[in-house]
């Protein structure tokens, strides 16, 4: 869940990104856009990143959006559940 090949197939991830696999404190930056820091970990299973908007002018406080990650078993399926919002 935290491997860059894998999150490329369900997400996208800056041309550029180098930096191996999701850890506590690791940030994805889409340079002048938008980043996204890793605040939450609790390997294999759940990962949470907060979003820093550099060209919106609030404090980051003020747009709290967070990315929810988290893989739960269905049968023999694995489900991947995606959280957007505050």
């Amino acid at each position: 869940m935290t491997n860059p090949d894998y999150l490329k197939q369900w997400d996208e991830l800056p041309d550029n990104y180098r930096e191996g696999h999701l850890k506590l404190n690791s940030v994805i930056e889409w340079e002048g856009y938008s980043k996204l820091t890793v605040t939450a970990f609790d390997k294999p299973d759940h990962f949470q990143m907060k979003m820093y908007l550099p060209k919106v002018d609030l404090d980051p406080t003020k747009y709290d959006v967070s990315y929810s990650y988290s893989l739960t078993g269905d049968n023999d399926k694995t489900v991947l559940n995606i959280e957007i919002g505050d």
